[in-house]
């Protein structure tokens, strides 16, 4: 099934909420003070008749750090609430460059200072802590818009799998929906008694499709899995490195023996990856067969149907209600040995 868009999300990402909106007015009051310090600082003194080009640094900095800090508020992805992370990132991104500017206009206002002490003054005390903490609010701010992405993507594809096993849980439910309508329809048929326990057969079909689709859900969403998943083969690899250079005795002991309960772990998750992959195939060829079974029963209504068969299709019926069985089984076996390991 097509997921066009994602519209639930792509609206979750373009609400910003209440709080956020009114850190953005602030932001934009406090902009607007900064740009009346700049006009104001090109405008000639009454008494003295000179401008005050000094002041135009601190207030640009006050601006950039206003408008800056509204751009990266407002374009933030938003699948998950704003983090402390960002909350800091923020904060330190606005101090730092205030402070940046605050360095302009003591760069400009050396005073009775030379101007290479004034320099120094100014690299000290404003652009080197102005630019550290501006970065490092950078640095925090892209870590918690990363993490934000990663939230989305995965939300993403829980979507498009949700979906899917949506979509094929709909058609089983009509697949059960017309054969039963189909036998209804043929109940003085000679051979109704060799359908009657389709629907009830049908309905354990259909259960147990729903457990298995239920379980894969799980284990798609399981973190702890989807992370041993991914940093199990890693750590046998590192170990691996660290057994061919290690001499200690004791220390290559140990090495081994983590490294043989990894190997076990990533034994059970391949077994587990597999029989999830098998679970995938063979939903679809029960789907399959379920459909060819319904496809067969049309003919009832032509008479073309004896009762052998008729036996047949509801052995058929219960055969893949007994596979689905089987499946569920092997998968709860399979996952209960992974959560031992």
């Amino acid at each position: 099934m097509s997921q066009p868009g994602y519209p639930l999300l792509e609206q979750t990402r373009k609400s910003p909420g209440a709080l956020e909106i009114a850190v953005l007015v602030l932001l934009a009051l406090v902009s607007l003070v900064g740009l009346s310090g700049i006009f104001l600082s090109f405008i000639p003194n009454v008494d003295t008749g000179q401008m005050n080009l000094s002041m135009a640094p601190a207030c640009l900095g006050i601006m950039v750090a206003s408008l800056s800090s509204m751009a990266m508020i407002w374009f933030r992805p938003k699948p998950k609430p704003a983090s402390a992370w960002l909350a800091m990132g923020l904060v330190l991104w606005f101090v730092g460059v205030n402070i940046l500017g605050w360095g302009g206009f003591a760069a400009l206002t050396p005073n009775e200072q030379s101007m290479v002490t004034n320099l120094g003054f100014t690299l000290g005390l404003c652009f080197v802590p102005g630019g550290f903490l501006a970065l490092l609010g950078l640095a925090l701010y892209g870590y918690d818009y990363r993490q934000a992405r990663q939230s989305r993507v995965q939300a993403h594809q829980a979507v498009a799998v949700e979906s899917g096993w949506t979509g094929k849980l709909q058609r089983a439910a009509e697949y059960r929906r017309h054969i039963i309508e189909l036998i209804r329809q043929n109940q003085p048929s000679a051979w109704v008694e060799q359908l009657t326990p389709i629907p009830v057969r049908l309905e354990q079909w259909e259960t147990r499709l729903r457990r298995l689709v239920g379980k894969l859900n799980s284990l798609e969403a399981n973190s702890i899995l989807q992370r041993d998943r991914r940093d199990v083969p890693a750590a046998i690899t590192r170990l691996q490195r660290q057994l061919e250079t290690e001499t200690h005795p004791q220390l290559r002991a140990q090495l081994t023996e983590t490294l043989g309960d990894l190997q076990t772990q990533q034994r059970q998750l391949d077994v587990l990856a597999s029989l999830m992959r098998r679970i995938e195939l063979e939903i679809e060829e029960t789907l399959a067969e379920i459909g060819t079974i319904y496809s067969q029963l049309q003919l009832l209504g032509a008479k073309e149907v004896d009762s052998s068969r008729a036996k047949r299709l509801s052995h058929d019926v219960e055969e893949q209600a007994m596979r689905l069985s089987d499946l569920l089984t092997a998968m709860d076996e399979v996952y209960q040995d992974n959560q031992s390991t």
